[in-house]
């Protein structure tokens, strides 16, 4: 089976292959880079639009069994802004988005919601390229849950409703 990824993030495409393995789906994966088409730094909606359009983006260029988007960004709720990753697979008829677990940002919504770049700002104290690294949460969490993983659970969530439709209805 091919699984492509809307990405050639190695940290991306490791999260892949790692979801598909742990799902006992033997598959070739390849990454190939397209435009999210949302913002720069995604707002509710556009995490799941992000991650949809990586893949769909992804069908128009290359013949796979599976297509696969991520996108990480940035939720509100009770007033406080929470980072999160999406996945979206899509293959054999059948779509599915999936969420990793979510961490709370120590940002403020009204100051997010006037220029979403504070959150640059938030990231430059941890250091440059921390997105092909262990991300933002392996820093926060002392690595005990690194992007890769971030982006793995978020895979394995949209794989189990692909995989089992028949259980879900």
């Amino acid at each position: 089976m091919l699984v492509a990824v809307g990405s050639e993030n190695p940290v991306k495409l490791k999260a892949v292959e790692e979801a598909l393995k742990k799902m006992d789906i033997k598959a070739e994966v390849v990454g190939k880079a397209v435009p999210s088409g949302v913002s720069e730094i995604p707002f509710e909606e556009e995490v799941f639009e992000g991650a949809r359009n990586r893949a769909e983006e992804l069908e128009k260029l290359l013949k796979a069994d599976l297509y696969v988007g991520l996108e990480s960004g940035i939720f509100l709720y009770e007033n406080k802004l929470f980072m999160q990753s999406v996945a979206y697979v899509k293959g054999f008829g059948k779509e599915a988005f999936g969420l990793s677990p979510g961490f709370e940002l120590p940002i403020k919504p009204e100051d997010f919601k006037k220029d979403r770049k504070v959150f640059f700002e938030f990231m430059r104290k941890f250091g440059e390229g921390l997105g092909k690294r262990e991300g933002l949460v392996g820093r926060l969490t002392r690595g005990i849950i690194t992007r890769k993983e971030f982006c793995e659970l978020a895979v394995i969530m949209a794989l189990s409703k692909l995989l089992n439709e028949e259980f879900l209805g």
